[in-house]
Protein backbone atom coordinates (compact mmCIF):
# COMPACT_ATOMS: atom_id res chain seq x y z
CA UNK A 1 0.00 0.00 0.00
CA UNK A 2 0.77 3.57 -0.64
CA UNK A 3 3.48 5.14 1.57
CA UNK A 4 3.15 1.83 3.60
CA UNK A 5 -0.21 2.43 5.18
CA UNK A 6 -1.20 -0.21 7.02
CA UNK A 7 -4.26 -1.88 8.09
CA UNK A 8 -5.65 -3.59 10.53
CA UNK A 9 -9.40 -4.81 11.94
CA UNK A 10 -12.10 -5.92 13.99
CA UNK A 11 -14.26 -8.79 12.14
CA UNK A 12 -18.23 -10.41 12.87
CA UNK A 13 -20.74 -10.83 11.85
CA UNK A 14 -22.37 -8.09 12.73
CA UNK A 15 -19.49 -6.28 13.07
CA UNK A 16 -21.18 -2.18 13.20
CA UNK A 17 -21.51 -2.03 17.14
CA UNK A 18 -17.77 -2.97 18.03
CA UNK A 19 -16.43 0.25 19.50
CA UNK A 20 -13.15 -1.45 19.10
CA UNK A 21 -11.75 1.22 16.62
CA UNK A 22 -13.03 4.28 18.66
CA UNK A 23 -10.13 2.43 21.02
CA UNK A 24 -7.23 2.07 18.68
CA UNK A 25 -7.86 4.95 16.20
CA UNK A 26 -7.22 7.66 18.59
CA UNK A 27 -3.90 6.02 20.07
CA UNK A 28 -2.65 5.87 16.35
CA UNK A 29 -3.35 9.30 15.40
CA UNK A 30 -1.64 11.02 18.40
CA UNK A 31 1.17 8.29 17.37
CA UNK A 32 1.31 9.42 13.96
CA UNK A 33 1.25 6.14 13.31
CA UNK A 34 0.46 5.06 9.39
CA UNK A 35 -2.49 3.26 9.39
CA UNK A 36 -5.93 2.43 10.26
CA UNK A 37 -8.01 0.11 12.25
CA UNK A 38 -11.33 -0.55 10.94
CA UNK A 39 -14.57 -2.61 11.50
CA UNK A 40 -14.18 -5.84 8.66
CA UNK A 41 -17.88 -6.86 7.70
CA UNK A 42 -18.49 -9.86 6.21
CA UNK A 43 -21.35 -12.47 4.96
CA UNK A 44 -18.63 -15.57 5.79
CA UNK A 45 -15.66 -16.11 6.55
CA UNK A 46 -14.28 -16.38 3.16
CA UNK A 47 -15.21 -12.74 2.78
CA UNK A 48 -13.16 -11.69 5.31
CA UNK A 49 -10.35 -13.91 3.56
CA UNK A 50 -10.44 -11.94 0.42
CA UNK A 51 -10.66 -8.12 2.15
CA UNK A 52 -7.63 -9.27 4.07
CA UNK A 53 -5.98 -10.51 0.08
CA UNK A 54 -7.18 -7.29 -1.64
CA UNK A 55 -6.57 -4.71 1.33
CA UNK A 56 -3.24 -6.56 2.22
CA UNK A 57 -4.23 -6.61 6.33
CA UNK A 58 -2.10 -6.75 8.84
CA UNK A 59 -3.91 -7.69 11.53
CA UNK A 60 -7.22 -9.00 12.48
CA UNK A 61 -9.13 -9.34 15.47
CA UNK A 62 -11.82 -12.04 14.80
CA UNK A 63 -15.44 -12.06 17.32
CA UNK A 64 -18.35 -14.17 16.78
CA UNK A 65 -18.84 -16.13 14.41
CA UNK A 66 -15.39 -16.65 12.79
CA UNK A 67 -13.07 -17.56 15.89
CA UNK A 68 -13.04 -21.07 15.16
CA UNK A 69 -12.73 -20.32 11.38
CA UNK A 70 -10.19 -17.89 11.89
CA UNK A 71 -7.81 -21.11 14.20
CA UNK A 72 -8.87 -23.58 11.79
CA UNK A 73 -8.23 -21.79 8.19
CA UNK A 74 -5.10 -22.83 6.03
CA UNK A 75 -5.26 -19.91 4.19
CA UNK A 76 -4.56 -17.68 7.08
CA UNK A 77 -1.56 -19.36 8.12
CA UNK A 78 0.19 -18.40 11.13
CA UNK A 79 2.78 -19.73 14.25
CA UNK A 80 0.55 -20.32 16.92
CA UNK A 81 0.51 -19.44 20.66
CA UNK A 82 1.08 -21.45 23.66
CA UNK A 83 -1.92 -20.17 25.34
CA UNK A 84 -4.24 -21.15 21.65
CA UNK A 85 -2.31 -24.83 21.85
CA UNK A 86 -3.69 -24.53 25.43
CA UNK A 87 -7.11 -23.87 24.80
CA UNK A 88 -8.05 -24.62 21.36
CA UNK A 89 -9.24 -21.06 19.82
CA UNK A 90 -7.76 -18.01 18.28
CA UNK A 91 -9.07 -14.53 18.37
CA UNK A 92 -6.19 -12.55 16.60
CA UNK A 93 -4.23 -12.88 13.26
CA UNK A 94 -1.44 -10.89 12.63
CA UNK A 95 1.81 -10.06 10.54
CA UNK A 96 5.21 -8.93 11.92
CA UNK A 97 8.46 -9.19 10.14
CA UNK A 98 7.61 -11.18 7.61
CA UNK A 99 6.01 -13.62 10.12
CA UNK A 100 2.12 -14.28 10.61
CA UNK A 101 1.01 -14.94 14.40
CA UNK A 102 -2.31 -16.63 15.67
CA UNK A 103 -2.87 -15.79 19.30
CA UNK A 104 -5.26 -15.43 21.91
CA UNK A 105 -5.84 -11.81 24.04
CA UNK A 106 -9.30 -12.74 24.48
CA UNK A 107 -7.90 -14.12 28.10
CA UNK A 108 -6.15 -10.66 28.99
CA UNK A 109 -10.21 -9.51 28.61
CA UNK A 110 -11.36 -12.09 31.02
CA UNK A 111 -8.94 -10.97 33.60
CA UNK A 112 -9.72 -8.11 33.75
CA UNK A 113 -13.57 -8.90 33.33
CA UNK A 114 -13.10 -11.02 36.16
CA UNK A 115 -10.30 -9.75 38.62
CA UNK A 116 -12.23 -7.36 40.75
CA UNK A 117 -15.14 -9.81 41.27
CA UNK A 118 -15.69 -11.60 44.57
CA UNK A 119 -16.25 -14.75 42.64
CA UNK A 120 -16.00 -17.79 45.88
CA UNK A 121 -18.20 -19.00 47.45
CA UNK A 122 -20.92 -17.57 45.30
CA UNK A 123 -23.45 -19.44 43.97
CA UNK A 124 -22.64 -18.47 39.55
CA UNK A 125 -24.83 -19.31 36.67
CA UNK A 126 -23.12 -18.66 33.24
CA UNK A 127 -25.60 -18.34 29.95
CA UNK A 128 -24.35 -19.65 26.96
CA UNK A 129 -21.88 -22.14 25.51
CA UNK A 130 -20.23 -20.63 22.65
CA UNK A 131 -16.06 -19.74 22.15
CA UNK A 132 -16.39 -16.86 24.29
CA UNK A 133 -18.30 -18.55 26.98
CA UNK A 134 -15.69 -21.32 26.81
CA UNK A 135 -12.74 -19.04 28.24
CA UNK A 136 -14.84 -17.47 30.86
CA UNK A 137 -14.99 -21.16 31.83
CA UNK A 138 -11.75 -21.93 31.77
CA UNK A 139 -11.00 -18.80 33.74
CA UNK A 140 -12.99 -20.30 36.43
CA UNK A 141 -12.05 -23.80 36.11
CA UNK A 142 -8.20 -22.62 36.49
CA UNK A 143 -9.48 -20.40 39.74
CA UNK A 144 -11.12 -23.38 41.35
CA UNK A 145 -15.01 -21.17 41.43
CA UNK A 146 -17.76 -23.45 40.86
CA UNK A 147 -19.97 -22.93 38.75
CA UNK A 148 -23.52 -23.67 37.01
CA UNK A 149 -23.79 -23.50 33.17
CA UNK A 150 -27.27 -22.86 31.11
CA UNK A 151 -27.56 -23.07 26.98
CA UNK A 152 -30.80 -23.31 24.83
CA UNK A 153 -29.21 -26.70 23.10
CA UNK A 154 -27.34 -29.32 24.86
CA UNK A 155 -25.24 -30.68 22.25
CA UNK A 156 -21.40 -29.57 23.98
CA UNK A 157 -22.94 -31.43 27.31
CA UNK A 158 -20.38 -34.81 27.00
CA UNK A 159 -17.31 -31.60 25.83
CA UNK A 160 -18.19 -29.89 28.75
CA UNK A 161 -18.38 -32.88 31.06
CA UNK A 162 -15.00 -33.39 29.94
CA UNK A 163 -13.30 -30.28 29.87
CA UNK A 164 -15.10 -28.78 33.04
CA UNK A 165 -16.69 -31.02 35.11
CA UNK A 166 -20.05 -29.40 34.28
CA UNK A 167 -23.41 -30.61 32.37
CA UNK A 168 -25.08 -27.84 30.74
CA UNK A 169 -28.42 -26.92 32.06
CA UNK A 170 -31.54 -26.02 30.14
CA UNK A 171 -32.77 -22.28 30.23
CA UNK A 172 -35.90 -23.43 31.70
CA UNK A 173 -34.10 -24.15 34.69
CA UNK A 174 -32.15 -20.98 35.27
CA UNK A 175 -36.10 -19.42 34.79
CA UNK A 176 -36.83 -21.43 37.57
CA UNK A 177 -33.50 -20.91 39.94
CA UNK A 178 -33.05 -17.20 39.21
CA UNK A 179 -33.14 -15.59 42.14
CA UNK A 180 -31.05 -17.94 44.24
CA UNK A 181 -27.83 -16.86 42.21
CA UNK A 182 -25.50 -14.51 43.13
CA UNK A 183 -23.70 -13.50 40.02
CA UNK A 184 -25.24 -14.33 36.61
CA UNK A 185 -22.72 -14.04 33.81
CA UNK A 186 -24.17 -13.26 30.22
CA UNK A 187 -22.27 -15.10 27.54
CA UNK A 188 -24.46 -14.89 24.83
CA UNK A 189 -25.96 -12.40 22.42
CA UNK A 190 -27.52 -9.36 23.99
CA UNK A 191 -30.85 -9.38 21.90
CA UNK A 192 -31.37 -13.20 23.40
CA UNK A 193 -30.29 -11.51 27.22
CA UNK A 194 -32.90 -8.83 26.61
CA UNK A 195 -35.72 -11.21 25.40
CA UNK A 196 -34.81 -13.72 28.44
CA UNK A 197 -34.78 -11.43 31.40
CA UNK A 198 -37.69 -9.50 30.22
CA UNK A 199 -40.17 -9.73 32.52
CA UNK A 200 -37.80 -10.90 35.70
CA UNK A 201 -37.47 -8.54 38.04
CA UNK A 202 -34.30 -9.26 39.77
CA UNK A 203 -32.68 -8.73 43.59
CA UNK A 204 -30.94 -5.53 44.45
CA UNK A 205 -28.03 -7.98 45.85
CA UNK A 206 -27.91 -9.78 42.31
CA UNK A 207 -24.40 -9.03 40.13
CA UNK A 208 -25.38 -8.92 36.27
CA UNK A 209 -21.55 -9.52 34.52
CA UNK A 210 -22.41 -9.14 30.40
CA UNK A 211 -20.10 -9.37 28.01
CA UNK A 212 -21.73 -7.16 25.55
CA UNK A 213 -21.13 -3.15 26.30
CA UNK A 214 -24.10 -1.78 24.33
CA UNK A 215 -26.87 -2.95 26.25
CA UNK A 216 -28.82 0.02 27.28
CA UNK A 217 -31.81 -2.17 28.03
CA UNK A 218 -29.88 -3.41 31.39
CA UNK A 219 -28.34 -0.35 32.24
CA UNK A 220 -32.33 0.62 32.27
CA UNK A 221 -33.37 -2.07 34.24
CA UNK A 222 -30.55 -2.28 36.64
CA UNK A 223 -31.55 1.48 37.83
CA UNK A 224 -34.93 0.66 38.03
CA UNK A 225 -34.47 -2.65 40.21
CA UNK A 226 -31.63 -1.19 41.94
CA UNK A 227 -29.29 -4.76 41.37
CA UNK A 228 -25.45 -4.39 40.03
CA UNK A 229 -24.75 -4.54 36.70
CA UNK A 230 -21.39 -4.47 34.68
CA UNK A 231 -20.76 -4.42 30.90
CA UNK A 232 -17.94 -6.10 28.62
CA UNK A 233 -16.24 -2.34 28.95
CA UNK A 234 -13.13 -4.15 30.81
CA UNK A 235 -13.19 -6.87 28.94
CA UNK A 236 -12.52 -4.76 25.51
CA UNK A 237 -9.73 -2.46 27.29
CA UNK A 238 -8.27 -5.54 28.94
CA UNK A 239 -7.82 -7.06 25.37
CA UNK A 240 -7.35 -3.73 23.25
CA UNK A 241 -3.85 -3.65 26.18
CA UNK A 242 -2.69 -6.68 24.47
CA UNK A 243 -3.64 -6.50 21.27
CA UNK A 244 -1.44 -2.72 20.77
CA UNK A 245 1.24 -4.63 21.82
CA UNK A 246 1.50 -7.09 19.45
CA UNK A 247 0.20 -5.39 16.23
CA UNK A 248 1.07 -1.94 16.77
CA UNK A 249 4.17 -2.20 20.01
CA UNK A 250 2.53 0.49 21.81
CA UNK A 251 2.13 -0.30 25.65
CA UNK A 252 -0.96 2.13 26.75
CA UNK A 253 -2.47 3.09 30.23
CA UNK A 254 -6.29 1.08 30.69
CA UNK A 255 -7.50 4.67 31.71
CA UNK A 256 -5.93 5.86 28.34
CA UNK A 257 -8.84 3.31 26.35
CA UNK A 258 -11.41 4.14 28.90
CA UNK A 259 -11.35 7.53 28.05
CA UNK A 260 -11.73 6.74 24.74
CA UNK A 261 -14.07 4.42 25.14
CA UNK A 262 -15.91 7.29 26.91
CA UNK A 263 -15.95 9.34 23.97
CA UNK A 264 -17.71 7.06 21.36
CA UNK A 265 -20.10 8.31 19.36
CA UNK A 266 -23.37 5.96 18.48
CA UNK A 267 -24.34 7.38 14.43
CA UNK A 268 -27.42 5.15 14.59
CA UNK A 269 -29.25 8.67 13.13
CA UNK A 270 -26.45 9.68 10.55
CA UNK A 271 -27.16 9.71 6.75
CA UNK A 272 -25.41 6.09 5.27
CA UNK A 273 -22.82 7.14 3.22
CA UNK A 274 -21.29 4.72 0.48
CA UNK A 275 -17.64 5.10 -0.60
CA UNK A 276 -15.81 2.73 -2.68
CA UNK A 277 -13.46 2.40 -6.23
CA UNK A 278 -15.24 2.50 -9.30
CA UNK A 279 -17.09 -0.46 -10.01
CA UNK A 280 -17.83 -1.91 -6.47
CA UNK A 281 -21.73 -1.11 -7.03
CA UNK A 282 -22.35 2.07 -4.66
CA UNK A 283 -24.75 3.51 -6.56
CA UNK A 284 -27.10 0.22 -7.60
CA UNK A 285 -26.86 -0.97 -3.50
CA UNK A 286 -27.15 3.12 -2.65
CA UNK A 287 -30.90 2.77 -4.89
CA UNK A 288 -31.87 -0.52 -3.13
CA UNK A 289 -30.92 0.03 0.29
CA UNK A 290 -32.83 3.32 0.20
CA UNK A 291 -36.12 2.09 -1.11
CA UNK A 292 -36.04 -0.94 1.54
CA UNK A 293 -35.34 1.56 4.63
CA UNK A 294 -37.66 4.35 2.64
CA UNK A 295 -34.50 6.90 2.90
CA UNK A 296 -34.14 9.19 0.43
CA UNK A 297 -31.38 8.58 -2.36
CA UNK A 298 -28.63 10.75 -3.40
CA UNK A 299 -26.01 9.79 -5.92
CA UNK A 300 -23.40 12.92 -6.18
CA UNK A 301 -22.24 11.84 -9.95
CA UNK A 302 -26.29 12.32 -10.85
CA UNK A 303 -26.77 15.35 -8.47
CA UNK A 304 -23.95 16.75 -10.25
CA UNK A 305 -25.00 15.74 -13.97
CA UNK A 306 -29.01 17.22 -13.25
CA UNK A 307 -27.12 20.70 -11.74
CA UNK A 308 -24.82 21.14 -15.13
CA UNK A 309 -26.95 19.40 -17.64
CA UNK A 310 -24.31 17.19 -19.00
CA UNK A 311 -22.87 13.92 -17.77
CA UNK A 312 -19.62 13.78 -16.15
CA UNK A 313 -18.03 11.91 -19.23
CA UNK A 314 -18.68 14.89 -20.76
CA UNK A 315 -17.58 17.76 -17.84
CA UNK A 316 -14.04 16.17 -18.12
CA UNK A 317 -13.59 16.66 -21.76
CA UNK A 318 -14.71 20.17 -21.24
CA UNK A 319 -12.84 20.62 -17.59
CA UNK A 320 -10.68 19.35 -15.24
CA UNK A 321 -10.59 17.50 -12.12
CA UNK A 322 -10.06 19.82 -9.61
CA UNK A 323 -13.78 22.25 -11.67
CA UNK A 324 -15.08 18.62 -11.05
CA UNK A 325 -13.87 18.28 -7.36
CA UNK A 326 -14.98 21.71 -6.30
CA UNK A 327 -19.05 21.05 -7.78
CA UNK A 328 -18.41 17.44 -5.66
CA UNK A 329 -17.75 19.47 -2.62
CA UNK A 330 -20.52 22.02 -3.18
CA UNK A 331 -22.94 19.15 -3.75
CA UNK A 332 -21.98 16.88 -0.64
CA UNK A 333 -21.95 19.52 1.43
CA UNK A 334 -25.70 20.55 0.16
CA UNK A 335 -26.66 16.58 1.13
CA UNK A 336 -24.60 15.63 4.25
CA UNK A 337 -27.27 16.07 6.97
CA UNK A 338 -30.15 15.62 5.38
CA UNK A 339 -31.92 12.83 7.81
CA UNK A 340 -32.93 9.56 6.43
CA UNK A 341 -31.01 9.37 3.50
CA UNK A 342 -28.69 7.19 1.71
CA UNK A 343 -25.78 8.78 -0.23
CA UNK A 344 -23.45 6.77 -2.60
CA UNK A 345 -20.21 8.95 -3.72
CA UNK A 346 -17.72 9.01 -6.94
CA UNK A 347 -14.91 7.02 -6.83
CA UNK A 348 -12.67 10.15 -6.35
CA UNK A 349 -14.41 12.07 -3.58
CA UNK A 350 -11.69 11.15 -1.05
CA UNK A 351 -9.50 12.60 -3.13
CA UNK A 352 -10.66 16.14 -1.59
CA UNK A 353 -9.46 16.08 2.18
CA UNK A 354 -12.64 17.96 3.42
CA UNK A 355 -14.95 16.07 2.27
CA UNK A 356 -13.44 12.85 3.38
CA UNK A 357 -13.37 14.37 7.04
CA UNK A 358 -17.09 15.64 6.36
CA UNK A 359 -18.19 11.75 5.27
CA UNK A 360 -16.29 10.34 8.51
CA UNK A 361 -17.83 12.88 10.84
CA UNK A 362 -21.01 13.02 9.58
CA UNK A 363 -22.06 9.55 8.35
CA UNK A 364 -21.73 6.33 8.84
CA UNK A 365 -19.70 5.49 6.04
CA UNK A 366 -19.50 1.44 4.22
CA UNK A 367 -16.95 1.32 2.15
CA UNK A 368 -17.78 -1.44 -0.42
CA UNK A 369 -14.70 -3.31 -2.02
CA UNK A 370 -14.77 -5.35 -5.32
CA UNK A 371 -11.81 -7.14 -6.72
CA UNK A 372 -9.89 -5.21 -8.79
CA UNK A 373 -8.99 -8.03 -11.10
CA UNK A 374 -12.65 -8.79 -11.38
CA UNK A 375 -14.48 -5.28 -11.39
CA UNK A 376 -11.55 -3.81 -14.49
CA UNK A 377 -13.40 -6.25 -16.80
CA UNK A 378 -17.09 -5.30 -16.39
CA UNK A 379 -17.05 -1.46 -15.61
CA UNK A 380 -18.04 0.85 -19.07
CA UNK A 381 -14.38 2.12 -19.66
CA UNK A 382 -16.39 5.05 -21.63
CA UNK A 383 -18.15 6.48 -18.90
CA UNK A 384 -15.12 6.36 -16.62
CA UNK A 385 -13.02 9.70 -17.29
CA UNK A 386 -10.04 9.33 -15.29
CA UNK A 387 -9.76 5.67 -16.67
CA UNK A 388 -11.01 5.42 -20.43
CA UNK A 389 -8.06 4.94 -22.41
CA UNK A 390 -5.88 3.26 -18.98
CA UNK A 391 -5.31 -0.89 -19.10
CA UNK A 392 -5.77 -2.92 -15.55
CA UNK A 393 -2.59 -1.95 -14.15
CA UNK A 394 -3.36 1.92 -14.19
CA UNK A 395 -6.67 0.51 -12.90
CA UNK A 396 -5.42 -0.76 -9.54
CA UNK A 397 -2.37 1.35 -9.25
CA UNK A 398 -5.23 3.98 -8.71
CA UNK A 399 -7.25 1.83 -6.61
CA UNK A 400 -4.08 1.08 -4.54
CA UNK A 401 -3.32 5.16 -4.23
CA UNK A 402 -7.07 5.60 -2.97
CA UNK A 403 -6.88 2.83 -0.27
CA UNK A 404 -5.51 4.73 2.54
CA UNK A 405 -8.12 7.80 1.88
CA UNK A 406 -11.14 5.43 1.61
CA UNK A 407 -9.67 3.69 4.85
CA UNK A 408 -9.22 7.13 6.85
CA UNK A 409 -12.79 8.01 6.29
CA UNK A 410 -14.53 4.62 6.88
CA UNK A 411 -16.50 3.31 9.81
CA UNK A 412 -16.76 -0.39 8.43
CA UNK A 413 -15.59 -2.49 5.14
CA UNK A 414 -17.51 -4.51 2.96
CA UNK A 415 -17.00 -7.03 0.07
CA UNK A 416 -19.58 -6.73 -2.69
CA UNK A 417 -17.84 -9.11 -5.12
CA UNK A 418 -20.29 -12.16 -5.88
CA UNK A 419 -22.72 -11.11 -3.90
CA UNK A 420 -25.87 -9.80 -5.55
CA UNK A 421 -27.32 -6.39 -4.98
CA UNK A 422 -30.21 -7.63 -2.53
CA UNK A 423 -27.57 -9.20 -0.26
CA UNK A 424 -25.34 -6.28 -0.08
CA UNK A 425 -28.65 -4.09 1.22
CA UNK A 426 -29.50 -6.44 3.30
CA UNK A 427 -25.82 -7.28 4.89
CA UNK A 428 -25.73 -3.42 5.43
CA UNK A 429 -29.70 -3.24 6.94
CA UNK A 430 -27.98 -5.83 9.50
CA UNK A 431 -24.81 -3.58 10.42
CA UNK A 432 -27.14 -0.85 11.20
CA UNK A 433 -29.43 -2.64 13.34
CA UNK A 434 -26.77 -3.72 15.18
CA UNK A 435 -26.55 -0.48 16.85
Amino acid sequence: MSDDFKIYGVAGRPILYSKSPDLYNPLLEKLNFNGRYLRIAGHNFKDILNLIRILDIEGVNFTAPFKQQALDSLELSGEISEIVEEIKTTNIWYKKTNKSYKDNTDLYGVNRFLENLPLKKKRIACLGAGSTAELIYFYLKKNNIDFDIFNRTQTKSEEYKSLYNKEIKNLQEFMQDILDYDIIILLIPFYASCNLFRKIRLNPNQIIYDVAYNSKFFIQKSKKENFQYIDGSNWLIGQTQRNSKLFFDIDVSSQELFNNYQKYKNKKNLPIVLTGYMGAGKTLIGQNLAKRMRRRFYDTDQVIEKRINMSVAEFFEKHTEAEFRELEQKVLKSIINIKDSVISTGGGIVENHSLLNLIKERSINFWLIADPDECFYRINLQKRPLIKDKDISYYKALFNKRKKLYAKAADVIMLTSNKSITQSVLKIIEEIASL
